[in-house]
């Protein structure tokens, strides 16, 4: 696992390439949401693979911004049916 939430960390991530991502929206250094936007100017296609996880503690920022995006949201607690229903929706196949 590894921890988006600083310059360093999304300079890594952003020349990796991965099928789904995941990303918590309150983290302990950047928020999921600048993590994400840094990672969106970096690499707009694998910004587009990542899905955002919630523990429902929503600010108007937060708010707003999970309405604008696109991308997944998983709310904790998840389980592991939730978990391969997202993976699969953005893999484009069933998984079992």
């Amino acid at each position: 696992m590894l921890v988006i939430d600083d310059e360093p960390a999304i300079g890594r991530v952003a020349g990796e390439s991965f099928d789904v991502g995941f990303c918590d929206l309150m983290m302990p250094g950047m928020t999921g949401m600048d993590s994400f936007e840094a990672l969106l100017e970096r690499n707009p296609a694998l910004a587009r693979r990542v899905v955002f996880v919630t523990g429902g503690a929503f600010t108007p920022r937060t708010t707003e911004f999970l309405r604008q995006t696109s991308n997944g949201t998983l709310s904790k607690p998840f389980d592991a049916v939730a978990l391969k229903r997202i993976v699969a929706d953005y893999l484009g196949s069933d998984l079992p």
